[in-house]
């Protein structure tokens, strides 16, 4: 195949130029007048960093020495504005987190300052720059720092802390106190009552304390009420220490004392505030508030910081739709990339009606703002956080869903934020929600905070807007607020969650691979809503401040990650009335000494209180009560108890008596109890009664008293029965028993008795009973009835002639009969006429023979069983009577629906 080549003139070059030639001029002209970007390479930008402190140079400061970082950036020779500096631990691999010491405007002389107090040990610190509009990225290098101890001993400083217990009057006396890094305090802690001429109280030695915690809680002087919704951290006044703004129905500013206390400065002034964010809006190097109103009358607005602690209001609203806007959550974030700082407000009703928007507002930098919309594709957002998750260098924003359970994602598309579809899924009712590189991998995490289902959603970044559920660790109830920080210096983020409804925070280690450990979940106060952490004191070791609502106030929890205490128990101050007691650590070769704040202890006159429980008793028996000594304010020793009389009715009879009470002793701080019986009548009359118990300490000291319910029942109509004995003597005597009815709760009626006799198996000719019938119970008085019992006599054997004879005659008699019969018939037979003599003589031989039969039967039964006759009489069996023994008589009464019985013991000799 050939191929010809075509040439191409120098007029159809021109041809195919010209549209490359219009491009151009038409992108020229755009960016001369400021409408298209120029697409030309970022300009590069210089980063270096200094680090000062006192105003000079240093690579070594004592503990506790305020250093400041300096970044200065400048693209060629020109300072670069705006922007925002980062100040990170070098030694990280990502700046991200607990790796991010701080984020700094840069000013109109291309400098970003950082202020704060390093803990002991090296450090290497480096500023990096955020990229702004058109300008490339730079890093300074790495410096260098190192924290010694802050006495010239070269002692570490010390906190002690002191911590009452126990029972008034009997205390018990913890001393903790922080370590720094893998050395412990050691040596002794000395309790002294410094109202009494510091007496040593008791002294003990300092031992470990396993795992991290934190202590030294104190409540923080807050003035606006309903606190709890939000509380901030910022060095507001410029010292380096941090400061605190919680947000309640006003805004309360606390400026750092810088060893965990507070002294609040003057509160700004604000209108209805519904949610607050922090940022330096303006470039001056102070950091500013923007509040976002919690009603449709508020406004939301911008307060200028003046460096002091003290605050501005800004030049107008931040446009947000003149006031009409309501918001519960607000983001900080340079979302269009012009170096200045945009916010994100999630709209929560416009005009009182609920609205699914994202307002954002863009920085002008000078603390004014120009508004923008995003619509979103659910209501219920209650919480946002800010970072880049899909790693093009612009922020991009997650927010709560409430109403789903989830997490929707927007991504950052050059200024405009654009919803992921996707919606990962969370717990029940998801309320706070914190970005973090939880497992190591340079992509940011989520942790969301659950308050319907009492956990936390770990999210693991994918790296391009996605996200992977991971583990879900329990917390306290209701959490609210979720903070990141590295609470044991391992390098690895943890998180701290602040528990609404069980009044705590959660505090959860990380593994570093997106899974979590749980510690011990320190106390704040009631309604924890809202948590922040940095580090208050100065030690290096990240603190917590929690905002409580609804009990207007928060918790300062200061970090301890190597503790030792001392304990002394058994405490009694001398002396009744308020004793201030204090911890005094004398120090060792690494630490130095301190002493703790005062501690007021009140002691008290010792003594006991009485109760009884309520006696319920049938008049005519014994009731119990439980009489309960117990003691307070550290009684001990021996309790006697008595009765003193009590309130009676007054036409009750015979009385209920109080029985003897047994001592108590008292000792430890356990109660005692004792028995108190009360004895009873039949005749005790029925009603409600009190008896007085009083009880005396044997020394004197002490006494009480109560009175116990006594309540006396009428018993039911009933009666009973009892019995005597019976012996008799031999078979064929009699005996009697007198069995007595006797009647109670007002039986009045008669009584029919009967009886039934039982014996031993082989007795024979067995006992015969008989009652006789009792009187009618007519009072409360006893009748008695006598119970006969009878028995047979045993006799000899003898012959029965008398029987014989009887028998005999009877045989006779018969013969008689039989042969008179037949004479008879034989006499009739011969006076017949002969014609009539056959059939009769007929009737005559059948006659005889009949008889003959009757006779010869005789005759057999004759030989067999001999006819007694008077010369042969039958003998008789002989009766053994009685059988000697015992024999039981049950005696039954019974009258109307009544029954009673009793068992008569009969001995037959």
């Amino acid at each position: 195949m050939r191929f010809q080549r075509t040439l191409i003139g120098g007029g159809e070059l021109l041809a195919l130029l010209r549209p490359l030639w219009c491009f151009i001029a038409v992108v020229s002209f755009g960016q001369g007048v400021g409408l298209l970007p120029a697409w030309a390479a970022p300009s590069s930008t210089i980063t270096t960093l200094s680090v000062t402190s006192g105003g000079n140079a240093v690579a070594t400061v004592a503990s506790g020495s305020v250093v400041t970082l300096t970044a200065t950036v400048v693209a060629g020779s020109t300072p670069v504005t705006p922007g925002q500096v980062n100040f990170c631990d070098a030694t990280a691999k990502f700046c991200t987190d607990i790796h991010l010491l701080g984020t700094a405007q840069l000013t109109a002389n291309g400098t970003a300052t950082l202020k704060f107090r390093p803990g002991v040990g090296s450090h290497s610190y480096k500023a990096v720059l955020a990229e702004p509009a058109g300008l490339g990225l730079s890093a300074s290098a790495a410096s260098s720092l190192t924290v010694t101890a802050s006495q010239g001993t070269g002692q570490l400083a010390t906190t002690t802390y002191l911590e009452a217990g126990g029972v008034p009057n009997i205390f018990s006396l913890t001393a903790t106190v922080p370590g720094n890094g893998n050395t412990l305090p050691t040596g002794m802690v000395s309790f002294v009552d410094a109202s009494n001429g510091n007496a040593v109280l008791g002294t003990a030695a300092l031992t470990s304390e396993t795992g991290a915690g934190f202590g030294g809680s104190s409540l923080l002087p807050v003035a606006s009420q309903n606190t709890g919704n939000t509380v901030l951290t910022a060095d507001f006044n410029g010292d380096g220490i941090p400061d605190l703004v919680i947000l309640g129905s006003g805004i309360s500013v606390l400026l750092g004392n810088g060893d965990g206390t507070f002294t609040a400065a003057l509160n700004p002034s604000s209108d209805l505030p519904g949610a607050i964010a922090v940022g330096d809006f303006n470039g001056d190097g102070i950091p500013d508030l923007a509040v976002a109103p919690a009603f449709d009358e508020g406004n939301s607005e911008v307060l200028l910081g003046n460096g002091d602690g003290t605050f501005t209001n800004g030049s107008g609203s931040l446009g947000n739709g003149n006031g009409t806007t309501t918001s519960d959550s607000i983001a900080v974030g340079d979302f269009n990339g012009d170096g200045k700082l945009d916010l994100v407000e999630a709209c929560t009703s416009v005009n009182e009606q609920p609205c699914n928007l994202l307002l954002i507002l863009f920085g002008n930098g000078d603390g004014t703002f120009t508004s923008s919309f995003a619509p979103l594709a659910f209501f219920g957002s209650q919480s946002m956080a800010v970072g880049d998750f899909n790693g093009d260098g612009q922020p991009d924003l997650a927010v709560t869903n409430s109403g789903a359970n989830g997490v929707n994602v927007f991504l950052n598309r050059d200024g405009g934020l654009s919803a992921m579809p996707a919606i990962p899924a969370t717990g029940g009712s998801p309320t706070s929600i914190a970005a973090a590189d939880f497992n190591g991998d340079g992509k940011l995490d989520l942790a969301v905070a659950n308050s319907g289902s009492n956990n936390v959603t770990i999210l693991l970044g994918n790296g391009d807007g996605t996200f992977t559920a991971a583990a879900s660790p329990a917390t306290g109830t209701a959490p609210n607020s979720i903070a990141v920080a590295d609470f044991n210096g391992d390098g690895v983020p943890d998180l701290a969650v602040a528990n609404a409804g069980s009044s705590n925070v959660t505090i959860l280690l990380g593994n570093g691979d997106g899974t979590f450990t749980a510690a011990t979940s320190p106390a704040a106060d009631t309604g924890s809503t809202s948590v922040v952490s940095a580090d208050f004191n100065g030690d290096g070791k990240e603190d917590l401040v929690v905002a409580n609502s609804p009990d207007n106030s928060a918790t300062a929890l200061l970090a301890e990650t190597a503790l030792t205490i001392a304990t002394v128990n058994n405490i009694s101050p001398v002396g009744v009335g308020t004793h201030l007691v204090k911890a005094i650590y004398s120090g060792d070769v690494n630490y130095g000494g301190s002493t703790s704040a005062d501690v007021s202890l009140t002691v008290v006159s010792p003594g006991f209180t009485l109760s009884g429980t309520s006696v319920s008793v049938v008049a005519g028996a014994t009731g119990t009560s439980t009489l309960t000594i117990t003691p307070t304010n550290g009684f001990s020793g021996t309790v006697t108890l008595d009765c003193d009389g009590g309130s009676y009715p007054g036409n009750a009879s015979d009385l209920p008596t109080c029985l003897s009470i047994p001592p108590v002793t008292i000792s430890g701080n356990a109660p005692a109890t004792t028995t108190l019986s009360i004895q009873t009548q039949p005749g005790t009359t029925p009603a409600q009664y009190l008896e007085g118990v009083n009880a005396v300490a044997s020394s004197g000291v002490a006494m009480a008293n109560t009175a116990v319910a006594i309540t006396v029942i009428a018993p039911a109509q009933s009666f009973t029965l009892t019995n005597t004995p019976v012996s008799i003597a031999t078979p064929g005597a009699s005996g009697t028993s007198t069995i007595t009815i006797t009647p109670s709760g007002g039986f009045s009626a008669p009584v029919a008795l009967s009886c039934t006799v039982t014996g031993p198996a082989t007795a024979v000719y067995l006992p015969t009973c008989s009652v006789a019938a009792p009187p009618a119970i007519t009072s409360i008085t006893a009748v008695t009835a006598t119970l006969t019992v009878n028995t047979t006599a045993a006799s000899s054997s003898s012959n029965t002639t008398g029987q014989a004879a009887t028998a005999f005659r009877n045989q006779r008699n018969r013969l008689l009969a039989l042969g008179g019969g037949n004479a008879l018939a034989a006499f009739l037979f011969f006076g017949l006429p002969l014609r009539r003599r056959t059939k009769t003589l007929l009737s005559l031989l059948l006659l005889g023979a009949f008889a003959a039969i009757v006779m010869g039967c005789g005759g057999a039964q004759k030989a067999a069983n001999p006819v007694p006759t008077p010369t042969n009489p039958v003998p008789t069996p002989a009766n053994p009577g009685t059988t000697v023994g015992s024999y039981m008589v049950t005696v039954t009464g019974s009258s109307r629906a009544l029954t009673a019985s009793t068992t008569v013991a009969v001995t037959v000799n």
